[in-house]
């Protein structure tokens, strides 16, 4: 039951990640030499996002819970 709670948390964290990078692709002002470096810190701004909503509705233990596996 654990593995499919982890597998699942695993998956969503992914899409969250790809849904980022590609509402970055979509901008008006198309990103040219996107780097490494770049989707990190796209990374870090949706975790930041994430906790502060987490703060938020008093849901911090769901947060840490999701993205412990980065």
């Amino acid at each position: 039951m654990r593995k499919f709670l982890i597998l699942e948390v695993l998956f969503a964290l992914r899409s969250l990640i790809k849904l980022k990078i590609f509402n970055e692709f979509i901008q008006i002002d198309r990103p040219k030499h996107l780097s490494k470096s770049k989707i990190y810190t796209l990374i870090n701004q949706l975790i930041i996002t994430e906790k502060y909503i987490a703060i938020l509705n008093q849901k911090l233990d769901k947060f840490k819970g999701r993205w412990t596996f980065l």
